[in-house]
């Protein structure tokens, strides 16, 4: 597995995926505001070694998701994707940002990478 398999479980569900940052605006110059995914690493929680050499490590990441609609059930596509890409999970918040007029759905993730694999499986 690599950090590359979250990018590609949140693209098997929507379109507008960002790494890290997303644009202010979206295609048409209108502000950035209905279903998109901002994710990311964010480092290693775990180094197993072998040998006294590290060789598997667990890359830890944060995935934020925006949206207007109430009770909106592509997160839920989100979550099961993640699990079907072997991606594990948690739903850490649930909140609406008043200035953004958006609910963001946050959660953290892990994936287990061979050392020296973290972009490449």
């Amino acid at each position: 597995m690599s950090v590359l398999d979250v990018r590609n479980a949140l693209l098997s569900v929507i379109d507008h995926v960002y790494h890290y940052k997303a644009p202010e605006k979206d295609g048409s110059g209108e502000p950035l505001r209905y279903r998109y995914v901002v994710w990311g690493e964010t480092g290693c929680a775990e180094a197993a070694k072998a040998d006294d050499r590290t060789q598997i490590l667990r890359i830890t990441g944060e995935m934020y998701y925006y949206t207007v609609e109430e009770y909106d059930t592509v997160f839920d596509d989100l979550c099961e994707s993640l699990t079907e890409f072997g991606v594990s999970w948690s739903l850490e918040n649930i909140g609406y940002d008043t200035e953004l007029g958006q609910i963001i759905y946050s959660m953290t993730w892990e994936v287990p990478c061979g050392a020296g694999c973290l972009y490449s499986g």
